[in-house]
């Protein structure tokens, strides 16, 4: 499949600190927020993101105080055309486009955002371009008329 952008390469940066008392004591929960902040960095997916963050308050709490480090991270795997979903997402009255920092909310928007745009193209593919194909591969005359004077056939 070819994207109308390329994903860029990311860089992690300093995570914001977070020290919360925790009350399991399992292997994750005792990690130090560095470390839980580079995992969130290395999740595949935003629904993987969301889903970690989901398990207790301490992880939740990382990722909404990191929120703009794991998006740049996970944004490249998580949502292939970001740029174009992150100006939607200013068109839609969230932060400007020169703005430093993402809500976990604004994230989830922009995944949400994604996945509808998902499914138009899959509908697109599906229903308009087979009708395309075979109207202009069947009459090639149309796509010249179109190619050469489109204002009578109705285009500009």
């Amino acid at each position: 499949m070819q994207y109308l952008c390329e994903p860029t390469q990311a860089t992690i940066m300093p995570p914001v600190l977070v020290r919360a008392a925790s009350d399991s004591n399992d292997a994750l929960s005792s990690m130090p927020a560095e470390l839980i902040t580079v995992i969130f960095c290395l999740l595949p997916s935003f629904s993987d993101v969301i889903a970690l963050a989901a398990t207790c308050h301490r992880l939740r709490h990382i990722w909404t105080t990191n929120t703009t480090t794991i998006f740049i991270n996970v944004v490249p795997r998580g949502i292939p055309c970001h740029r174009y979903a992150r100006n939607f997402l200013t068109d839609q009255g969230g932060p400007a486009l020169d703005s430093p920092t993402l809500s976990a909310e604004d994230v989830v928007r922009m995944v949400r955002n994604s996945h509808i745009v998902e499914k138009a193209v899959f509908q697109f593919e599906k229903e308009i371009v087979p009708w395309i194909k075979s109207t202009f591969c069947a009459r090639p005359e149309i796509l010249s008329i179109i190619l050469i004077d489109p204002k009578p056939m109705g285009f500009r």
